[in-house]
């Protein structure tokens, strides 16, 4: 699991743990660029915005939590994540 401190040997595998981490976790990423600049994103993960969607009455249906937890296992990339969601729904 990436987090505060933790060292990897490129910048592609720090963003990857931390992709990772906070798919399912949410929190805040922070990238520092090679000039010493720092550059923030701050990602909401499924557990968080079910708990947010709930209190709304907005509820994931079982299948396609599933799929999601499936999505997770296979570690796929953002962009092939929103493909495959797309496929499933059909759009």
């Amino acid at each position: 699991m990436a987090g505060e401190g933790n060292v990897h040997p490129t910048r592609s595998e720090a963003l990857r743990a931390a992709e990772d981490s906070l798919r399912t976790q949410g929190g805040k990423l922070r990238v520092k660029e090679r000039g010493g600049r720092w550059r923030e994103s701050f990602t909401i993960g499924r557990s968080g915005f079910a708990r947010i969607s709930a209190v709304e009455g907005i509820h994931l249906p079982g299948d396609m939590e599933k799929h999601l937890r499936e999505l997770d296992r296979q570690g796929l990339s953002p962009e092939d994540r929103l493909k495959a969601i797309m496929r499933k729904l059909g759009k």
